[in-house]
């Protein structure tokens, strides 16, 4: 009897042993599932950028645009080819507006996601104004300078043409004195020689002044042609000066030692002209102005 007794007790024992550590467990696992259970996070999806308002060139309708290339007209964004399409649409936008299609984008959507992209763009823009009108008063003189250098640089297009011909017609003419067609061919050679290199570093400051109005303009791959297109420059423009110097050393002498050293400058003179000359007509007319 007594140790049947014993038994039981040791049963309700065992039992409440065993209720007790499951109960425990089960908090343990609830404040483990509360403190350490993941973040829940509301997945925001990443707004698809815009597409091209426009993939044909409104100026010039047969090419296609360069998405670094464009401009903001009455709250649309309008593509074109190259910067020379660019200028001109800018200068008359009522003729070309024909040539763009339709927008696909309402604004108040296209207004609604400024919105939620920019929530402090008002803000921002305020800020700027602010502080555009402190300089106003202070800047007069600085801005009417830079004006004028930019006035001057739109000469550039003008005056680059000539360091092109005559230190190429330079070339030429050494090369039929080298032939053995006489002295005046030097003469010429000489004569022109002096006029694209002085022409080549008018050229070539004028080309930075022309470039400060550019460089706004000009983005991604263009702004990579300009940058090489003003130090390439600025390198010719240089040759072409020590190319004259050595030729000074030939003429004045009469000949003799320093031909060799003359006219390789004037061979490298001239593939440097063509080269700058290629990368300032694709800022204007495109990379691929000259392909077939």
């Amino acid at each position: 009897m007594f140790h049947s007794f014993r038994i039981l007790l040791l049963s309700i024992v065992l039992c409440a042993w065993a209720a007790s550590t499951a109960s425990a467990q089960e908090h343990d696992h609830g404040d483990a599932g509360a403190g350490h259970a993941p973040p829940v996070t509301e997945s925001v999806p990443e707004e698809a950028p815009l597409p091209l308002t426009n993939t044909m060139c409104p100026v010039l309708t047969d090419e296609e645009v360069e998405p670094e290339i464009f401009t903001d007209y009455e709250g649309r964004r309008v593509y074109l080819c190259c910067q020379k399409c660019l200028k001109k649409f800018r200068a008359e936008p009522s003729a070309y507006l024909g040539n763009l299609p339709p927008l696909r984008v309402s604004t108040d959507e296209a207004q609604e996601r400024g919105d939620h992209a920019h929530p402090e763009a008002e803000e921002h823009d305020d800020a700027e104004e602010e502080e555009e009108h402190g300089h106003e008063h202070g800047e007069g003189g600085g801005d009417a300078a830079v004006g004028l250098i930019e006035w001057l640089g739109r000469y550039h297009p003008m005056v680059v043409h000539f360091p092109i011909g005559l230190l190429v017609a330079a070339a030429f003419a050494e090369l039929l004195a080298l032939l053995g067609r006489g002295e005046r061919f030097s003469f010429v050679a000489r004569f022109c020689l002096w006029g694209g290199a002085l022409a080549a570093v008018a050229a070539a400051l004028l080309g930075w002044a022309d470039a400060i109005e550019m460089a706004r303009e000009y983005t991604g791959f263009s702004a990579k042609l300009l940058l090489y297109h003003r130090w390439l420059g600025v390198t010719t423009a240089g040759v072409s000066l020590l190319t004259l110097w050595a030729g000074e050393r030939v003429w004045r002498a009469r000949g003799g030692r320093g031909k060799g050293l003359y006219r390789g400058l004037l061979l490298l003179t001239v593939l440097l002209v063509s080269v700058v000359g290629h990368l300032g007509a694709s800022l204007i007319y495109g990379w691929e102005f000259l392909a077939l």
